[in-house]
């Protein structure tokens, strides 16, 4: 019972059904979701400067209740990040395609780059300064190719030149990460949960569920958590061990389609949203917690609607010619001399 009662916040998932019942407008959407990231972005800074009293979450809180330093820099892993990260790729998409008020979107861009080197996780900061590079760099023309090219070298020598404690504090991590080897608590977490939690042929097709912490269930991950190995911390390993296999398959399928399917250019935010989660994937349970399961609910139901207005649309410009055809043959079988079409007697 306890299990269940666990994963009633992952029933969002139905909110799909709901909204593609309703046709809810995809332009509400994205304006409530904005909203919504900038109030996030207030919350976390609240935080951020009051790091003694945890707030919000409860993710890297200490034994005195607030958020602890770690790579240099006091992590707030704030709750609900699944809408911050959709609405600053929503402001990228839309800057780009010259859609929307850049005085609301341009300071969501610039945030999408400042949060992951507050919170100094690293998957984030790659994907990000990826991301941001590859999207202007197929827009732009050679020139600012080359002008953005060379701001962002000079700012990346100036920043690494500061010596901040978070380059420092990221930089001694990651050493630790690889002179560990396969010793790395992540690695033995992975290997468990992959090969040894899942002991029947039923859990590894269904799952083990959600844990509760007053279940049997809940007290094994418990144990496990005192010894370091949280499930969050392997990813889609962390899926596999909750949903099984059949979670592993939705889930790639879901990311073969955000390749495969083409969108209009002010809607790429689905597919950056998607690849941020296959990107991070191994080391995060952003794919399954309930704090991107809301966010994930609308972008797929904004990658459906899309596409069906586009196929509606492609439906009535084929109705729209075939109409035109059939009123400029009836045409030309009225104008004088059009050839006669004479029924002969058998």
């Amino acid at each position: 019972m306890d299990s269940m009662v666990k994963t009633i916040p992952l029933t969002l998932i139905p909110f799909f059904f709901l909204l593609a019942k309703y046709k809810y407008p995809v332009k509400t959407l994205e304006n409530i979701i904005l909203v919504f990231g900038y109030i996030y972005f207030v919350l976390y800074m609240y935080q951020l400067l009051n790091p003694d009293t945890a707030y919000f979450g409860y993710a890297l809180v200490d034994d005195t209740g607030g958020y602890r330093e770690s790579r240099g820099v006091t992590r707030v892993v704030f709750p609900g990040a699944g809408i911050f990260w959709l609405a600053c790729f929503i402001s990228l998409s839309k800057l780009i395609s010259n859609q929307g008020n850049k005085y609301i979107l341009v300071p969501l861009v610039l945030l999408g780059l400042a949060v992951p080197v507050l919170q100094a996780t690293r998957q984030l900061i790659g994907f990000v300064v990826i991301l941001y590079f590859l999207h202007f760099g197929f827009q732009l023309s050679l020139a600012k190719k080359i002008i953005v090219s060379f701001l962002l070298i000079i700012g990346g020598i100036y920043v690494g030149a500061l010596n901040l404690p978070v380059i420092e504090g990221l930089y001694q991590e990651t050493h630790d990460t690889t002179s560990e080897g396969t010793k790395y608590i992540r690695f033995i977490t992975g290997g468990y949960y992959l090969t040894e939690f899942s002991d029947t042929f039923y859990t590894k097709i269904m799952g083990n569920g959600f844990p509760a912490d007053r279940s049997d269930y809940g007290a094994v991950t418990i144990r496990l958590i005192e010894k370091g190995m949280f499930l969050e911390d392997v990813g889609i390993i962390g899926l596999y061990s909750q949903v099984g296999i059949i979670g592993i398959i939705a889930w790639l399928f879901i990311w073969y389609k955000s390749f495969t399917v083409i969108l209009p250019k002010e809607y790429y935010y689905c597919k950056y949203y998607l690849w941020m989660l296959l990107f991070t994937c191994l080391t995060s349970g952003s794919i399954y917690t309930v704090h991107y399961a809301i966010s994930t609910t609308l972008v797929l139901y904004i990658y459906n609607q899309v596409k069906l207005n586009e196929r509606y649309k492609l439906k009535q410009v084929i109705k729209l010619l075939l109409r035109r055809k059939l009123v400029r043959e009836a045409h030309d079988s009225r104008r004088p001399g059009a050839p006669a079409y004479v029924v002969s007697k058998v």
